[in-house]
């Protein structure tokens, strides 16, 4: 490209009405039917009290019962992200990029991170 074809955009990010920052503990998801990739992202906690009873005494609270609780673990899933072919690619490379960054920042070993990554022997 030449100095003549040359041309500098600015580019401005303003934040949706919706946008909002998620904590990601885990990652289910998969192919859609059209070939996209869709991330589900998601916090694990134990389950919460659908409801409890209280025990009132004299008018003052002396106990509580749960009364309806499920069992396992709960993944509340906050965000899904739909991703074409091109944008995934993108993603990946961005990601390994900030990765890097962390390992060299972290102190993290070429071994141990091929470790990490699953591309070792061992």
């Amino acid at each position: 490209m030449s100095e003549v074809d040359k041309e500098v955009v600015d580019v401005h990010y303003q934040k949706s009405p919706s946008y909002r920052v998620v904590l990601a503990e885990g990652v289910y998801g998969g192919l859609t039917p059209k070939g996209t990739i869709i991330s589900h992202f998601f916090t694990e906690r134990w389950p919460i009290p659908k409801s409890s009873s209280l025990t009132i005494v004299g008018g003052k609270s002396v106990s509580e019962t749960t009364t309806e609780i499920l069992s396992g673990v709960v993944r509340s899933v906050d965000v899904g992200v739909v991703m074409d072919f091109n944008m995934a690619v993108a993603y990946y490379h961005w990601l390994r990029e900030k990765l890097e960054h962390l390992r060299v920042q972290n102190g993290i070993s070429e071994a141990e991170w091929n470790k990490a990554m699953g591309l070792s022997e061992e």
